[in-house]
Parts: C-alpha cells; sequence; structure tokens
C-alpha cells in the first residue's frame, strides 16, 4: 500500500485536496491433497478529490470524490481454488455539503452523498459461515448534522 495526500491553499477562500492510494494484494493456496498451488494478485488507484470554498469566514461549501478497493476474500462454496475467488470490493462516493460554524461551540453540516459499491459480500443465508456476492449496493442521502462542545473549568 502506497498513500499520498496534499492540501492546497488556492487562495484564502478556496482549497483543494489530492490524493490517491495504490494498492497491492498476492494470495497463494495449497491443495496438499492434489499437490498444487494456485496463485492470484491484484492492484488499483483509488484516487481522492476535494474543494472547499469559503464566501465567508464561518460557512464552507465542499464537494468531494473519493474511490475504494477492498480485496475479496474467501472462495465461492463450490470449486474452492483461488481460481474462484471473490473480485475486489470496489466503491466510490460523491459527496456537496456545507458546514457553518454558529460560534466558537456551535458547528451544522448538511451534506448530500451517493455511495456505490460493487462486488459486495455478505453471509450466505444457506451455508452460515460462507459468503456470497450480492453484487451493487448503492446509498444515497442527505445528512445533517450539529454538534457542540462543552468547555470545562
Amino acid at each position: 500500500m502506497f498513500y499520498i495526500q496534499d492540501q492546497i491553499s488556492l487562495t484564502d477562500s478556496l482549497k483543494v485536496l489530492l490524493g490517491g492510494r495504490f494498492d497491492a494484494f498476492d494470495q497463494k493456496s495449497e491443495d496438499f491433497s492434489s499437490n498444487t498451488e494456485t496463485n492470484k494478485s491484484d492492484s488499483a488507484f483509488s484516487p481522492r478529490f476535494g474543494i472547499v470554498y469559503q464566501p465567508i469566514e464561518p460557512i464552507s461549501l465542499y464537494a468531494s470524490y473519493v474511490s475504494s478497493f477492498t480485496p475479496g476474500s474467501g472462495v465461492f462454496l463450490f470449486g474452492g481454488s483461488l481460481d474462484n475467488a471473490f473480485e475486489p470490493e470496489r466503491g466510490r462516493q460523491y459527496e456537496v455539503g456545507v458546514k457553518a460554524d454558529f460560534n466558537d461551540r456551535l458547528s451544522a453540516t448538511l451534506a448530500f452523498f451517493d455511495l456505490t459499491r460493487s462486488n459486495v459480500l455478505t453471509e450466505d443465508p444457506n451455508n452460515p459461515g460462507f459468503q456470497i456476492k450480492t453484487g451493487e449496493q448503492n446509498s444515497r442521502g442527505i445528512e445533517l448534522s450539529m454538534s457542540e462542545q462543552y468547555a470545562r473549568n
């Protein structure tokens, strides 16, 4: 795994985040009964981008994109060699939002997001302890959060 990220201030009110992650994995499976060995490897680059604009000091408008890669673990129930291994899970998320700092202690964030994951695994309902591929999942929504910090003396 290799990860790099940088935040660049283009102006006092405009910042850009650029980043990326490179993942690589190797798997090896040995079947001692048939005296065979199977190898599988994969790699992926996952970019990350973001932008923040502050029209006035307490308000931040932002947008971001991030992708993800998670190596698959396990193999299909029938035909358990790495030739039948699950594909890596991949994801991508888009988000836009606004954050407001009302004072030193109170802030709120309103965000709209869209997250898509592919090659998602879940437990096999017919064979507990094993997994099956459910395909693609998508989550979209709106999130509103407020936070307040208390100072103790």
